[in-house]
């Protein structure tokens, strides 16, 4: 690693330093976030856009009586075509819990065989395995119940020493009278 990689930044107003490998990581991890969310916004505006495409499509089928062939093909044709943006959505917030829950540490339920399913992991159109509604509850439990565990001493600690500084204060003013 250079040396520049290891100059430490720092922000008096703060008193926080960060090292440049920290600034990098921290940067790297924005712009996937960035780009992530983009991904998501836009495959939700194509779901929408299909959704919007088909609808007449499939109410028009249903009132004309159209041969139950057509409804069924009208009907699989955009369950198909809203699946791909769907499925990019299901992918990235697998990956982004899955992410969370390595930063805790918490073991993450094992997958499948390829094509298979579990109680926590389904099979994706694009071959890997996605969370299931039941895996994210799950994941999402575990990482609210370590951040509990985490920030619980940290937040106690503030509160100790917020009621110390304000003892403090009461009492310098008693002597200032």
């Amino acid at each position: 690693m250079s040396a520049s990689h290891m100059v430490p930044v720092s922000n008096p107003a703060s008193g926080i330093e960060i090292s440049g490998v920290h600034m990098h990581l921290l940067i790297k991890n924005l712009l996937r976030y960035r780009e992530e969310r983009h991904q998501i916004i836009s495959a939700q505006h194509e779901t929408e856009r299909l959704e919007d495409l088909y609808r007449p499509k499939i109410e028009a089928a249903k009132e004309k009586g159209s041969p139950w062939d057509d409804y069924r093909s009208i009907l699989s044709e955009y369950h198909h075509e809203v699946g791909l943006p769907r499925q990019l959505i299901d992918e990235i917030e697998t990956r982004q819990r899955v992410r969370s829950a390595q930063k805790y540490q918490i073991p993450i339920p094992k997958k499948p065989e390829v094509g298979e399913d579990s109680e926590y992991w389904e099979s994706s159109m694009f071959g890997d395995h996605v969370l299931t509604l039941e895996g994210h509850r799950k994941l999402r439990h575990d990482i609210a119940a370590e951040r509990e565990l985490v920030q619980k001493p940290v937040l106690s600690w503030i509160a100790v020493s917020v009621s110390l500084f304000s003892l403090l204060l009461s009492f310098l003013s008693l002597l200032l009278r």
